[in-house]
């Protein structure tokens, strides 16, 4: 049994803190975060929105193919500010027999609004469930509350699986979240054909933002707990990036030539198929038996990663000792906290509400621009992956970057300087590839701050507090993506709103955490309120989180 007073790190000393074994088990959680990825980013594709107009019962067939026919010119009324036939009107017609398609059959002194279904461009995605569920004209704000709700559930989910993992452990869980996340991407994409049906692709949504959120929340915290404290960092910004990678497999997919967006559906849940095995290939989380007591298991493990390691294993590590003993020399060692700590006294109470908004805006700015990439010029497919890919290099950038500059102005760097591309990019509509540069810009500081606010938060509460600042934090940050579709919406009313909005939000972001948070670079973990307190003073201390290798 495990001696009394031991935790992991320090088994971790003796039988590796990121060898072979960790390795391994850390790349096998790219797969979860990857999917997770895919489920989120596919929306951009099954959702898509193409050129539409209204059908012409005079000229067509009830399920006509043709958008651009030559009827059009005389039928639909032109649109002088698209640029392009209206989307929603039509001229009415004095008689709707399929022999009256020439120009007098039809008044162009009256509009009226399409009242026969629509006829839709498929020369880019050949059907969407835009287009399957009539989400258009009148009813095109349904686009966005699909998303607003997948984004619900990723705050349900947030707060349910958390809990659960807590109880059951890691990787029950994961399989629990693979399991909720595959049947809400197969039944959506049987949803029927028809407007009626609306509800149910919203609570498959739903049901997908539930599973994606519990994936990746699995994946990011055993990727931590496999390793060593100085491994963290490196860990924990490394795997963002086969989140990136996931996503640019749905740009890739869909470019590719799956423009059916029950068909790619399908496709990405087949990795959340395999990942239903994971539950007999990863371990238990260590950190998770040894805080629970289960001790057989953790020696189990405990062996098999030093012998993976080519470590001995620490046979002094262990010795008899009851597991009522150790249950109870691990409930004395619990802090009792509330979540009422977060806001006294006043000092911390600024950083959390400081916190709060960073991780608001960061997730809005970071999915609002995502979905805004089919808006920024003609090529959606290249859009969208410029917008994914720049996701790579942003985590790199945070890897050896946080260690070198800071925690604090590096936030604040990139919040102004997403902020202010963003706000740039609005009033550059007419400069497409100009309008393209600054969203990455904007993207890239997004991403970035996403990384930063993980590692920032954890490091600026105390021990009694931090899994509730963070998670609090993060329960902020789905507020934010719930916004993010709404925020896109806005730009059906004016172009450069939704970037307004989105910078302008980020570059206040970067201001507050100027002005009173405090600088965690070289300082120990906070233990108490009192060291959490004094963080804002000079310190020399070792760094808390080095870059892999260093000492």
């Amino acid at each position: 049994m495990v001696r009394k007073g031991i935790d992991y790190d320090q088994i971790l000393t003796e039988i590796g803190e990121f060898g072979p074994r960790q390795r391994w088990l850390f790349m096998l959680m790219w797969l979860p975060s990857a999917a997770s990825a895919m489920a989120v980013f596919m929306y951009e594709f099954i959702a898509f929105t193409p050129k539409y107009r209204c059908l012409v019962p005079s000229c067509e067939v009830a399920d006509p193919s043709d958008y651009g026919s030559l009827f059009v010119n005389f039928s639909i009324p032109f649109d002088a500010t698209s640029g392009d036939w209206s989307t929603c009107q039509r001229f009415r017609a004095l008689a709707n027999d399929n022999v009256s398609c020439f120009d007098s059959n039809f008044n162009h002194q009256i509009e009226e609004d399409c009242q026969d279904g629509f006829v839709y461009d498929s020369s880019v995605i050949s059907s969407s469930a835009t287009m399957d569920l009539g989400m258009v004209c009148t009813n095109d704000w349904k686009k966005s509350l699909a998303q607003s709700i997948y984004m619900l559930g990723m705050l349900i989910g947030s707060f349910a699986f958390g809990y659960l993992s807590d109880s059951i452990g890691r990787r029950s869980t994961l399989l629990i979240t693979t399991v909720v996340l595959t049947v809400g991407g197969v039944v959506s994409a049987f949803t029927p054909a028809a407007t009626v049906y609306f509800p149910v692709f919203a609570v498959c949504r739903f049901i997908s933002g539930l599973g994606h959120v519990g994936v990746f929340m699995m994946a990011f915290t055993l990727s931590l707990e496999y390793t060593g404290s100085k491994w963290r960092v490196f860990c924990g910004c490394l795997i963002e990036t086969p989140f990136a990678l996931g996503g640019l497999i749905v740009g890739f997919l869909a470019w590719g030539g799956v423009r059916d967006w029950r068909s790619l559906q399908l496709i990405c849940t087949a990795p959340w198929i395999l990942m239903l095995s994971f539950y007999w290939l990863v371990p238990e989380s260590p950190r998770w038996l040894l805080a629970k007591g289960r001790l057989v298991p953790l020696e189990k493990e405990i062996e098999t990663t030093a012998k993976w390691n080519k470590r001995n294993f620490p046979t002094y590590i262990f010795t008899q000792m009851t597991h009522n003993d150790f249950t109870a020399s691990n409930q004395e060692k619990q802090d009792q906290a509330s979540f009422l700590d977060l806001f006294r006294p006043w000092p911390i109470c600024l950083r959390t509400l400081n916190m709060f908004y960073n991780w608001l805006v960061t997730t809005l700015c970071y999915y609002g621009l995502t979905m805004t990439a089919s808006t920024l010029s003609t090529n959606i497919f290249l859009n969208y992956t410029l917008v994914i890919l720049v996701e790579i290099p942003a985590h790199f950038f945070c890897i050896y970057v946080m260690n070198v500059w800071g925690r604090k102005p590096i936030l604040c760097f990139c919040q102004i300087l997403s902020g202010v591309a963003c706000i740039a990019a609005g009033f550059l509509g007419s400069s497409p590839w100009l309008q393209v540069t600054l969203s990455l810009i904007g993207k890239f500081g997004a991403t970035a701050c996403f990384t930063i606010v993980f590692v920032y938060t954890a490091e600026m509460f105390p021990t009694e507090i931090r899994s509730t600042a963070v998670g609090s934090s993060s329960t902020c940050a789905r507020i934010g993506g719930i916004l993010a579709p709404q925020v896109a919406y806005l730009g059906s009313l004016w172009a450069p709103l939704p970037f307004i909005v989105m910078g302008g939000s980020a570059f206040v972001g970067g201001v507050i955490a100027l002005i009173n948070l405090p600088e965690t670079l070289g300082k120990r973990l906070p233990e108490t309120m009192t060291e959490a307190l004094d963080l804002n003073k000079p310190q020399t201390k070792a760094m808390m989180c080095n870059l892999p290798g260093d000492d």
